[in-house]
């Protein structure tokens, strides 16, 4: 943003004027105060209301938008291209332009308010590395865009409240890195970065998690496992998907025969699952959770034990608030039902044909139903009997044609001279990178087989969680978590990258000092995996004349979907 102090007095003053009219604006920040292009950041609405508050974000004109979770009383949405634990997704700032960033907030009793920011994304990406070394942190971090920029830092607690002011890093100027240190209690936090220079600038946030130290002695494992806690709004019927977790073995040996014990009374609707069974000194694993036979709103809170045969050896913190959702009911005296009223999910898009769901549709009215059309989402077919009687039911079916990967959401209207009704989609299409994830795997054995013995012992730990990213791209593809299989493919091809560059460039017979290596490939792979999670999801729909849920149309763009 070019003038964050400007903008946050006119958002302090709107924010006044708004009591006197219902529902107050909304008021707005976004950490750091200065973004990058794709690059991960944190917004946060305020909206002081003594009454239920519907908040949710949209970029005009780009097709772009979602709800903000509420995260104790306010309202925050953490945008990240490469973190799979985002809760708003990728970054709608995909190009060096200025947007308008705007904020709907909707009461129970009908009141709205509307605030709106411009953001103006700088070119100057900034990846970090950030380990734990009893109790400090340490930092390496890189810019890429230019070189000897001024870089600065701020840490944030995981209720985003400021735990540390902005202090400078120090430049490198033989390395060309930029490092510093945090002393910080165990917990999770993010570290905002900004970067300026030359007459750019540009900013991000990584996630980072600081575990209890461990206490035993030397060979003893220090496994630090990322905590999870999320806020989950599921739509009725769904099933409520929970961000991967990391699990990261810190000390000097290695920790095998692992196995997750979840507590005895949540057996029945929490199961976790783990990556690989062993983790080499510098590796790690990752983690998932799955939740069943829920029907109402939960808060699990709850540590999962890590146990390396009979011993334990680390836990995980678990925190989840579910809430469900249901979709709106026609109005009294419709005589059209739909059911299910929501089509959610993650789908790979088809070799052929196109992404189909069966609706049933109810007709209570006196008269057959002829006719049946299906409008709001631009490109979804139907699929109709010739007539539905009267008092009898029919199977519709709407079927998504597009072979552009990203969200297809929106109202679909299933409308007839008999009424209409309404069903929520949120569907996400994602390429399918099975054959990526093979050719990455292939790369890595045939690099290895060309290193002699000594190198591989050099390079074990990196080559391990090449490996581990591998693996866990791999569970994460057969789950249906393409997302995140997506972005773990990515950044082991990124490390891969990073390590055939290193051995082309090494003169014959030497052997590079790798005590920077691993976080050197960490911050060449965070800038390679952004670019290449936004290739994937580039092609998503622009506009389209989608409802949002206060039933506004975003401004109509040309469409850009393929005809089948």
């Amino acid at each position: 943003m070019r003038n964050p102090a400007w903008i946050a007095f006119i958002a302090s003053l709107t924010l006044l004027l708004g009591h006197a009219y219902g529902l107050p604006i909304p008021g707005i920040s976004i950490i750091p105060n200065q973004t990058t292009v794709n690059g991960s950041f944190i917004m946060i609405a305020d909206v002081p209301s003594g009454e239920p508050v519907a908040v949710s974000w949209l970029v005009p004109g780009f097709g772009r938008y979602g709800g903000l979770p509420n995260v104790n009383g306010r309202y925050i949405c953490y945008f990240s291209n490469t973190d799979p634990k985002s809760t708003c997704g990728p970054s709608p700032f995909t190009e060096g332009l200025a947007y308008d960033f705007r904020v709907d907030a909707l009461a129970s009793s009908g009141d709205k308010s509307t605030s709106t920011i411009s953001v103006s994304p700088g070119s100057i990406s900034i990846s970090a590395t950030l380990t734990n070394s009893n109790g400090t942190v340490n930092i390496l971090a890189a810019t890429q865009g230019l070189l000897g920029a001024s870089v600065s830092y701020e840490v944030y607690s995981s209720g985003f409240v400021q735990v540390k002011p902005p202090a400078p890093l120090s430049f490198n100027s033989v390395t060309g890195f930029y490092s510093g240190t945090a002393s910080l209690p165990p917990g999770e936090y993010f570290f905002a970065f900004t970067a300026s220079g030359g007459g750019d600038y540009g900013g991000s946030v990584a996630r980072h998690t600081v575990a209890e130290q461990p206490t035993g002695g030397p060979g003893s494992p220090a496994l630090q496992a990322e905590a999870t806690d999320v806020d989950l709004l599921v739509q009725s019927g769904a099933v409520p998907r929970i961000p991967t977790g990391r699990i990261t073995n810190n000390g000097n040996a290695t920790v095998g025969n692992l196995t997750l014990a979840v507590p005895a009374n949540l057996l029945g609707i929490m199961g976790v699952t783990l990556s690989n069974s062993i983790i080499p000194p510098l590796g790690s694993a990752f983690y998932t959770i799955t939740l069943q036979n829920i029907q109402r709103g939960a808060d699990i809170n709850a540590k999962v034990i890590i146990k390396s045969g009979a011993d334990i050896v680390g836990e995980i913190p678990v925190r989840i608030r579910l809430s469900f959702t249901d979709v709106t009911p026609p109005p009294p005296g419709e005589s059209v039902s739909v059911s299910p009223e929501s089509w959610t999910g993650d789908f790979l898009i088809p070799g052929t044909g196109g992404i189909a769901k069966a609706f049933t549709v109810s007709n209570g009215g006196s008269s057959p139903i002829t006719s049946m059309n299906v409008s709001g989402i631009p490109g979804v077919t139907i699929a109709a009997p010739p007539s539905i009687p009267a008092g009898g039911i029919g199977s519709v079916t709407a079927t998504v044609n597009t072979r552009i990967a990203g969200p297809v959401a929106g109202i679909l209207t299933f409308s007839s001279p008999e009424g209409s009704d309404e069903v929520l989609v949120a569907i996400n299409l994602y390429n399918d990178v099975t054959d990526d994830i093979e050719a990455v795997e292939n790369g890595l054995d045939a690099f290895t087989s060309g290193l002699s013995e000594s190198r591989q012992e050099q390079l074990a730990s990196v080559l391990l969680d090449i490996e581990s990213s591998i693996s866990s791209a791999k569970a994460d593809q057969a789950a249906g978590r393409y997302a995140s299989a997506a972005a773990k493919y990515g950044a082991a091809q990124a490390g891969l990258n990073v390590l055939q560059g290193l051995e082309t460039a090494k003169p014959p017979g030497v052997d590079f000092d790798t005590s920077l290596l691993i976080p050197l490939v960490g911050g060449i792979a965070a800038i390679i995996i952004i670019v290449f999670v936004v290739k994937k999801l580039r092609g998503r729909k622009k506009g389209g004349g989608m409802e949002d849920e206060f039933g506004e149309e975003p401004p109509e763009e040309e469409e850009e979907e393929e005809e089948l």
